[in-house]
């Protein structure tokens, strides 16, 4: 059934009519039917014409008595071509002035008015930074492995290798030192909380894998570091390999076998 309105836009009959809703700014947002009694008009919010067709990239508005495409970066993120600040776009419309969609590539990069480039002086400075950042990390997965545990193949089993390990072996080998084969052996708590029965010989085995396993993780550190030193793309150099095993990767491995 169509309903008929006056020239003062009141129903002349009542039923139920299509009509399509604007928000207040004027942005169609959907259409829906909506029941109008005889005498009543339509929604503030409503209009009986269609909206022009869906375009990427714009929101049809209500202007007026006719519909238009405006611009709808709504939800993008533009970044201030001074000084790099995000902006997440709320409103229908061209990019604000001074904004680009382009994201700053790294906190040196300055805006040329086409692209964000940077100048050699700021290259520099910031490879160098980027160097100490990967050092930092090989670093960090340097003592991950150093304290992560190491398999003593003499004796069949992952010991812990960390600070506290560390400090009581040497504890142990003082005992050792100090009261001969009179200490007889001594129950080891190993990384997977078995119990290993160890004497001066097998503490010695230990120390030796422990120590080992040191300087090779130092060593191959000092290795990845000094690439990273002649690396010009630092952020991508990868530094996994030439590592001691630890525990977490044996347990690892094994779940995944």
């Amino acid at each position: 059934m169509t309903i008929q309105f006056d020239n003062e836009g009141f129903a002349l009959g009542s039923g139920y009519i299509t009509v399509y809703v604007i928000d207040e700014q004027g942005i169609y947002s959907h259409s829906e039917s909506q029941f109008i009694s005889v005498g009543c008009g339509l929604a503030a919010n409503a209009v009986l014409d269609t909206p022009k067709p869906a375009k990427t990239g714009f929101a049809v508005q209500r202007v007026g008595n006719g519909w238009q495409y405006v611009a709808d970066h709504r939800g993008k993120t533009v970044y201030h071509i001074k000084d790099k600040t995000a902006l997440v776009i709320a409103e229908v419309g061209e990019i604000p002035e001074n904004y680009t969609a382009l994201k700053p590539t790294n906190s040196y990069c300055e805006w040329n008015g086409a692209e964000w480039v940077i100048s050699p002086e700021q290259q520099a400075t910031l490879l160098a930074e980027q160097r100490e950042q990967v050092r930092s990390k090989i670093n960090e997965f340097r003592d991950r492995k150093i304290n992560g545990g190491v398999y003593v193949e003499a004796v069949g089993k992952w010991l812990d290798t960390d600070a506290t390990a560390e400090r009581n072996i040497l504890s142990v080998k003082a005992s050792f030192d100090l009261f001969g084969d009179s200490v007889g052996e001594i129950a080891w708590t190993c990384a997977d909380n078995s119990i290993l029965m160890i004497n001066k010989d097998k503490l010695m085995l230990i120390w030796q894998a422990l120590m080992q396993a040191k300087t090779d993780n130092h060593a191959n550190a000092l290795r990845h570091k000094a690439a990273v030193e002649q690396s010009d793309n630092p952020l991508d150099y990868d530094y996994s390999d030439g590592w001691t095993q630890c525990y977490h990767d044996y347990i690892k491995e094994q779940g995944n076998e």
